[in-house]
């Protein structure tokens, strides 16, 4: 897709407001009052229920770091919203690192909802892992805090898929749970050209997109009929990669979960709770033959 293409261009920018109206940066309130970035997330309902997905490692196995979340309350706003009572489901086995927080709390979904979207089971795919994706998230790198104000920037990469799993990796590639894209030192800046990639500390748990050309035709087109998410980032290697895991992997630890849930993880999306990531679920992985683009939209003052 040309970002500078007229015809489509209004439809990009419509796409990347909805998607940052869902993914959010993850804080810790660590002293009194002041918010410390530690990772990214997106909002999800099902149901009745609301949850954030991210990665397992943004706050691992120390259930306390859980009594310390917040997210900020508006782009350019001054509050953020400390979430009072919330259940952690992550898997147990080796291989995923992807978790789910259960927002446990009316007060807190409500003063989330006043700034944020959850997205629903509507804006998933968990078997699509396209040539082309966007990713999505909030690096430290782009964070800056002063006395008890925040000011974040969210990135969005555009990027493609190697052709092959990296050698010499930390931790060993699952097929069909790890995804891989490319993340050069330097990319396209969207619609602004060339331009410096930065570094992604403190993104883990960016939302992985794949988003289809509008249909610039369609009177009724909206961004969720051409963006879908696809992932969890988990890691990466400047220069080398983009490390994620797939939703398929996000599905499956919704379908352990109680039975509400599992029923609608199965009735939507055809994931079982006996149905782990295998071989079979991926598709052949295609070239790479551009480097990522990258996108940064700035986030107001929060504190």
């Amino acid at each position: 897709m040309d970002e500078n293409d007229p015809a489509i261009k209004h439809e990009l920018e419509a796409i990347q407001k909805f998607i940052l109206r869902s993914v959010i940066p993850l804080l810790q309130e660590r002293s009194e009052g002041k918010p410390d970035p530690v990772g990214t997330g997106t909002l999800l309902a099902i149901n009745d229920r609301r949850f954030i997905v991210t990665a397992k490692h943004v706050f691992g196995e120390d259930a306390a770091d859980l009594q310390q979340v917040a997210i900020p309350d508006a782009i350019e706003g001054t509050n953020f919203v400390r979430i009072m009572k919330m259940n952690y489901g992550r898997p147990k086995g080796d291989g995923f690192d992807v978790a789910i927080l259960e927002i446990a709390d009316a007060e807190s979904i409500a003063a989330i909802e006043k700034r944020w979207s959850f997205l629903t089971l509507d804006n998933v795919n968990p078997n699509w892992w396209p040539k082309l994706a966007w990713v999505t998230g909030y690096p430290s790198s782009r964070a800056t805090v002063a006395g008890k104000i925040l000011t974040t920037m969210p990135v969005t990469i555009m990027t493609e898929k190697l052709a092959e799993v990296p050698d010499n990796l930390r931790y060993p590639a699952i097929r069909g749970l790890d995804m891989f894209y490319l993340y050069n030192r330097t990319a396209r800046l969207l619609w602004k050209g060339e331009a410096g990639t930065p570094p992604l500390p403190g993104i883990s748990g960016a939302a992985i997109w794949a988003v289809t050309k509008p249909d610039v035709g369609d009177q009724f087109w909206t961004p969720a009929k051409s963006a879908k998410m696809i992932g969890v980032q988990v890691s990466y290697d400047h220069d080398r990669f983009i490390r994620g895991q797939t939703w398929l992997a996000v599905a499956k630890i919704f379908a352990l979960m109680d039975d509400e849930i599992s029923n609608a993880v199965k009735e939507k999306l055809g994931v079982e709770r006996d149905a782990p990531p295998s071989e079979h679920n991926a598709p052949p992985m295609e070239k790479a033959t551009q480097p990522a683009a990258v996108s940064s939209s700035r986030s107001g003052p929060c504190r």
